[in-house]
């Protein structure tokens, strides 16, 4: 008899968890996301991130840079998500003039975020989790921990924000 496939739990890597792991600066969080890792490496999990982390990595040039990438680029991608799409170009020309401004239209979840206080990468980050049905946003980053702003997304959107420690004792990792 064949044991029926349990579907793993989809994990969106926040950057400062893919910091975490290279500068060792959450000792807390260490174990626990080890223990995250080793749950994805044998399929309990199903762990991602964005470019959006990558974006984020390109801002930071500390010693630690090359085991950052290097972490990041062996992670799965997550589909890319815009903060803004281009809907088409208004152009005015008369006799003296010509004019251009582009039509851009805000993704209404990546607003919706930031009107929540977050930072516009930070959101951005999220909604990428949130578009790809991610079940677990996993972060060390105190401004999704806030917990009214914590308990609104979760209602709002049907996904959990994590710490790894979190994430381990709900699913008994």
């Amino acid at each position: 008899m064949i044991a029926p496939r349990v579907m793993a739990t989809d994990v969106y890597f926040d950057m400062s968890i893919i910091s975490a792991i290279a500068k060792r600066d959450t000792p807390d969080e260490t174990e626990a996301i080890l223990r995250v890792l080793r749950a994805g490496n044998a399929g309990r999990l199903s762990l991602c991130t964005s470019e959006v982390s990558k974006e984020e990595m390109e801002k930071y040039y500390g010693e630690f840079r090359p085991t950052v990438e290097a972490i990041y680029l062996l992670m799965k991608k997550a589909n890319y998500v815009n903060r803004q799409e281009l809907n088409g170009m208004n152009v005015q020309i008369d006799k003296y003039t010509c004019i251009n401004s582009p039509m851009i239209e805000d993704n209404p979840l990546w607003l919706d975020l930031l009107r929540l206080g977050l930072k516009a990468l930070d959101a951005h980050q999220l909604t990428v989790a949130i578009r790809n049905a991610c079940h677990v946003f996993l972060t060390s980053d105190r401004d999704f921990l806030i917990k009214e702003r914590k308990a609104t997304i979760e209602t709002r959107y049907g996904i959990r924000l994590r710490r790894p420690s979190e994430l381990v004792n709900e699913e008994g990792l």
